[in-house]
């Protein structure tokens, strides 16, 4: 086994889990990070995401650049920026002119894109990447809490929102919303933290907001 196959599967990449992370790219001179659910293959020795249609992270793949990186994350503020593009070249570290890393992860997998495939449902598309390095960047234990998670899952059912909505699937865009209120009662629930409190009021009304301004749900379901 090689060392950056081991230190993957260390790290917590899963043939069976997804594991929520944020990839970092650059195209026409502009950082982008995106939250993305990604799995391991280990006879390939390859990580592989899915990315929908009308993602911004997509048009780079298009646009044939190669090299990004993937982060392991645990502060979830920076997903919520990285989702709703708030500060980001604050949120990103230089390795070269091309390449960046999250600066608070807690390590970042160096990746060349293998391939780029649109599923047949039209909607996505299948990536395979193949990790070239592992930079570890914290090595000191953290306790574990509700909230992070509970936040870190409310974006990604807000970005489900529109593509499902797009699909005409009204009913799962109107669970996606009970879904993200269920995850601030959680937040409410574990912490009495101000700003944590306000992140997750934060999702919830950009999603109330999304759906509105998309067309609403309901006189459709």
């Amino acid at each position: 086994m090689s060392k950056t196959l081991r230190l993957l599967l260390e790290l917590g990449f899963s043939e069976k889990t997804f594991s929520e992370v944020i990839a970092v790219t650059k195209n026409n001179d502009t950082w982008n990070c995106s939250p993305l659910g990604v799995k391991l293959d280990t006879s390939k020795k390859m990580l592989y995401f899915y990315v929908y249609e009308g993602a911004r992270i997509l048009h780079f793949f298009k646009s044939k650049n190669v090299y990004f990186t993937i982060n392991i994350v645990s502060n979830c503020k920076v997903f919520f920026n990285c989702i709703f593009k708030k500060n980001i070249p604050k949120e990103i570290g230089i390795v070269n002119e091309n390449l960046g890393f999250i600066k608070s992860a807690d390590a970042y997998v160096i990746c060349k894109t293998k391939s780029l495939r649109k599923m047949r449902d039209n909607r996505k598309y299948f990536v395979e990447a193949f990790p070239k390095k592992v930079v570890i960047l914290r090595k000191k234990p953290r306790t574990f809490n509700r909230v992070a998670p509970a936040i870190i899952e409310a974006l990604i059912y807000y970005t489900k929102i529109k593509p499902y909505y797009e699909m005409r699937d009204y009913k799962y865009v109107n669970e996606l919303l009970q879904r993200i209120t269920y995850c601030r009662d959680i937040v409410y629930h574990s912490t009495t933290d101000s700003e944590f409190r306000k992140t997750i009021d934060l999702v919830l009304k950009e999603a109330f907001n999304l759906v509105e301004k998309l067309g609403g749900v309901s006189k459709r379901t």
